[in-house]
């Protein structure tokens, strides 16, 4: 197999927004369908969320950021498990427009220690 052809549409064009937006508009289409499933172990009850429940949590995390004074081109570090609160914090980073960066809750502290 050679290399691409540079001179071929990538239909780059064919950009249907951000994850978030097409969230957004998933929530406001479908505000009561469920949105995510959460077990956290076998023993735990099962958590459900609509997109209703997850776009005004992640909402409410936006306004947070911004009136904490968070601005454009800032990088929001998120340290959590994988949960719903983790899609919240994606979420709610993204709807502000800014960056946001997860890191593992497996990485040793050593690795954190140098973080602001």
């Amino acid at each position: 197999m050679g290399l691409p052809d540079p001179t071929v549409d990538l239909d780059w064009g064919g950009y249907i927004g951000a994850i978030h937006e097409i969230f957004h508009k998933n929530a406001l289409k479908t505000p009561d369908a469920p949105c995510v499933t959460e077990t956290a172990s076998s023993i735990a009850p099962e958590r459900r969320f609509t997109y209703r429940q997850i776009y005004e949590a992640s909402n409410v995390l936006a306004h947070q950021l911004r009136d904490a004074g968070i601005t454009n081109g800032d990088v929001v570090m998120i340290f959590a498990y994988r949960s719903v609160e983790l899609l919240i914090a994606f979420m709610g980073t993204l709807a502000c427009r800014r960056y946001c960066h997860c890191l593992r809750s497996r990485v040793s502290s050593g690795k954190t220690a140098d973080l602001p």
